[in-house]
C-alpha cells in the first residue's frame, strides 16, 4: 500500500516537472507566433507581433509598417530558400529592464543549416510584442 503512495506521488512528480518543462512563456509565444507566421508568409498576423510605436502620426506608422513588410518579406524568402523551418528552439526570455525582455532562439532549417539569433520584447496590455 505504501509501494503505491510513493509510486503516486513520483508519477505525480514527474508529471508535473515534464509539463513545467514544456510551458512557454507569453514572450516565448509571442516569438513563436512571430517566426511561424513569417515562415508561412503571413505578413498580415506576422504584424501583430511587433510593436507599432505610439509616439508615431499616421504617415510615420505606415511608412514603418512598409519597412517591416519589406523585412518580413525578405526574412520569408531566405527561410523558403533553405527548405522551411525544421526545428525552433527558443531559449529563455532574458528581463532586460522593466518590461524589456529578450528571447534568444536558434532555426534549424530543412537544408541543415541553422541560424542563431535573439529579439527584443516589450509587454504591452495586449501581451508581449516584438520591438525593433
Amino acid at each position: 500500500m505504501l509501494s503505491k503512495f510513493y509510486l503516486s506521488v513520483l508519477s505525480l512528480f514527474l508529471l508535473i516537472t515534464l509539463n513545467a518543462c514544456s510551458f512557454e512563456s507569453q514572450a516565448q509565444k509571442a516569438v513563436r507566433g512571430y517566426i511561424e507566421a513569417v515562415a508561412a508568409e503571413d505578413i498580415n498576423k506576422a504584424l501583430t507581433f511587433i510593436d507599432m510605436p505610439k509616439e508615431l502620426n499616421a504617415t510615420e506608422a505606415q511608412v514603418y509598417q512598409g519597412k517591416i513588410k519589406v523585412m518580413i518579406s525578405s526574412v520569408s524568402a531566405m527561410i523558403k530558400s533553405k527548405g522551411g523551418i525544421k526545428e525552433l528552439k527558443l531559449d529563455k526570455e532574458n528581463k532586460i529592464d522593466g518590461d524589456l525582455v529578450v528571447v534568444s532562439f536558434e532555426l534549424i532549417f530543412n537544408d541543415g543549416s541553422n541560424d542563431k539569433d535573439k529579439v527584443k520584447l516589450i509587454k504591452r496590455d495586449d501581451g508581449y510584442k516584438i520591438t525593433f
